[in-house]
């Protein structure tokens, strides 16, 4: 069910911005409606990924970070109804995820140490 369910998040969010130009220029959706479905897709992508790294031992600092862009994205948008803040979905996701990564840096271990002690058991845990 686990890989179905990323298969299927991962498909949305290769097809997200077509279906956000089909919504804003085709179907002329409303910006409220279409950042209610973002904020659903995120809720999902959260729980379903969430449960995962605290099994694994990982912290979800990116989640969280995630999570918090999508919600902040949501409220501006639903007060505004500006589909502005829709189009910039990438440019602030994007950043909130260099600003998770870089956070590991700053207060380590790194994530992508974190991500290899996951997917290898070898590795040693202290850097």
């Amino acid at each position: 069910m686990n890989r179905v369910l990323n298969a299927v998040l991962i498909v949305i969010s290769v097809i997200y911005p077509f279906f956000l130009l089909a919504g804003l220029l085709w179907l002329k959706v409303s910006p409220r409606v279409l950042v209610l479905g973002l904020l659903a897709i995120g809720t999902v992508f959260f729980l379903a990924h969430s449960g995962d790294a605290k099994k694994k031992g990982i912290q979800a600092i990116q989640f969280w970070i995630m999570m918090a862009g999508v919600a902040i994205l949501a409220v501006v948008t639903f007060l505004t109804e500006n589909a502005g803040f829709l189009k910039l979905y990438p440019v602030i996701m994007n950043s909130l995820w260099f600003a998770g990564y870089g956070y590991t840096l700053y207060k380590g271990p790194t994530a992508i140490y974190r991500i290899a002690i996951a997917k290898d058991k070898s590795i040693p845990e202290s850097p």
